[in-house]
């Protein structure tokens, strides 16, 4: 008879194609701008959803939340419309800048803090934020793609922890530029199904009841081709003959190649049309 799963095996499956460089500064602080820009195209109806969805269930309300890898301050700026504070934190100061610039054109009643720090060798007795949080929040990160991660996380709330992860996204141009390159299979963290499901067998197993919603999203989005080469270069700039490995003006040319093939000749103003499905886990625990 196979024997069950331990919370090792989940453990080990959480780290599976965990990205390599996530606890380096200046790989992040290298993509900040690209970041803020791709944050500044997104009509933010996604990040909306999944915030209402928190809020729905109370577990904003006047809470002190930190968010693990806030970058650009995409969910941290929404929360901050529900909650009393809002700790943001991430490996990359440039990413914070960029969150605080955009704070000043949000609103919201919450205090906003900005700390730079590596999650992965986070003190929190130095810090003092164990059990300091009501709210712990982490979307897209890979720091917690580990077992102490996710327990950091644990151990700095008093109420709730939140994962958020898009488990399915389909993108026109993307699959297109992956059919250029050969990376079709690739692995690609927006289209990981097996982290969630570590995730909640992990928590299980460590004596947490997880819930998970699901949020989806469709999106129409119209680039310039300046736009659409930072929109896109990023996620395949460490893949065999991605951006690192070739003369950017070759992925604007892969990227206008893509823009003809998908919309054809579009409405003739030049515009790169790109057409998005996505599909986001909302992955909550009780401490």
């Amino acid at each position: 008879m196979t024997k069950n799963p331990t919370v090792e095996d989940y453990a080990a499956l959480l780290a599976v194609d965990a990205h390599e460089e996530a606890d380096r500064q200046e790989f992040w602080d290298a993509r900040a701008d690209d970041y803020d820009q791709g944050q500044r195209h997104d009509d933010g109806v996604l990040a909306d959803a999944v915030v209402a969805h928190l809020a729905e269930r109370g577990i904003l309300t006047n809470a002190d939340v930190l968010d693990v890898g806030a970058g650009a301050g995409r969910y941290a700026l929404r929360i901050a419309r529900h909650a009393a504070r809002v700790q943001l934190t991430d490996i990359s100061g440039r990413m914070l800048a960029h969150a605080r610039a955009n704070a000043d054109t949000a609103t919201g009643p919450a205090a906003l803090d900005y700390t730079r720090l590596d999650w992965s060798t986070a003190d929190l007795d130095a810090l003092g934020w164990r059990a300091a949080f009501d709210v712990v929040f982490a979307s897209m990160v890979p720091v917690v793609r580990s077992r102490e991660g996710i327990d950091r996380m644990t151990a700095a709330s008093r109420s709730w922890c939140v994962v958020n992860r898009t488990i399915r996204m389909r993108d026109t141009i993307a699959q297109h530029i992956e059919r250029e390159l050969g990376v079709g299979d690739r692995y690609d963290a927006r289209n990981d199904t097996a982290y969630p499901l570590a995730l909640i067998n992990y928590l299980w197993l460590r004596g947490h009841l997880p819930t998970v919603a699901y949020v989806e999203h469709h999106t129409t989005t119209r680039y310039t081709l300046d736009e659409a080469t930072a929109r896109y270069a990023g996620p395949f700039e460490a893949v065999p003959r991605g951006r690192t490995r070739q003369r950017e003006g070759e992925l604007r040319r892969i990227i206008s190649r893509a823009a003809v093939a998908v919309a054809g000749d579009g409405d003739g103003d030049g515009a790169i049309i790109a057409e998005n499905e996505q599909v986001t886990a909302v992955i909550t625990w009780r401490v």
